[in-house]
Parts: C-alpha cells; structure tokens; sequence
C-alpha cells in the first residue's frame, strides 16, 4: 500500500511534526502520523486513525493548560478531529453534514478558535469550549 501524506505541521517549539495522509477505499491509510524530529531515526510516536477520507488539514492545538499536547484534523469524510497525543484517541468528533463535502483545511487563530474550510459552505468557525468535557460550539459560518 502507498500512503500519501496530503498536510503537515509543527508543534510550535518545532521539535513535533505531524503528518495526515489519504486514504484509500474505506480510510485504509487516512490517519495522522506524530514524530519526535529530534530522533526521526525511531520511527512514529503515535498514529492517530479513526477518519474515514483523507486527512487534507492537520495542526498542534495551543492547549499550554494541560500536560496533554492536542492536535487537530480535518477530513475529506467531512469531520474536524481532535486528539491526544498522549493516548492517540480522538478526544472529540464533529460532523459537517448538509452537503459541506470534504473538509479542506483547518486553522486555530487562538487558541479558543477553530475554523474549517469546507468544498460547498464555505468556512465554519467554532469556539472550543475545554471546561470538564471537550466541545466545539458554532459561531459563525461564511
């Protein structure tokens, strides 16, 4: 199988990349791949799967709060991610339905913020709520 990576990103110390790649058929290889850069020589720290499509946007949460480092993702199965990178789980899932399409990219203007561009609505923006449980409510959408 060859593995396509579609986006990266870094952590903002840059010593964390992170990787999305394709998937083929039925999210066979769409997963998120962290790697220390600073010992690349001992392969992946974690692998993250659970999207069904590509994973077309990736990025480390600013999450300083907690011990737990955060990431994000984006998906052409039209859900925003959010994992661990502690365990490797998906800590929360949101599904765009209504005809959104793939999800084509994901940014965090702070680090209360998260917006996702979408292939037929446009932009989504949510406000990311971390009291006791994780949860992205709606704010705007363009």
């Amino acid at each position: 199988m060859i593995i396509v990576t579609l986006c990266c990103a870094s952590d903002p110390n840059g010593y964390y990349l992170l990787g999305g790649s394709g998937g083929h058929g039925q999210g066979e290889g769409a997963e998120l791949t962290l790697w220390d850069r600073r010992v690349l020589s001992k392969g992946p720290l974690k692998e993250m799967v659970g999207h069904k499509g590509s994973v077309n946007g990736c990025l480390f949460l600013d999450n300083d709060s907690s011990n737990d480092k955060l990431v994000a993702s984006c998906s052409s199965d039209s859900t925003v991610k959010i994992w661990s990178t502690t365990t490797g789980g998906s800590v929360l899932s949101e599904y765009i339905g209504g005809g959104a399409g793939p999800i084509s990219g994901i940014v965090s203007p702070s680090p209360e913020t998260l917006a996702a561009s979408t292939f037929n609505e446009g932009v989504y923006v949510w406000k990311l709520v971390s009291d006791s449980s994780m949860e992205l409510k709606l704010r705007a959408k363009y």
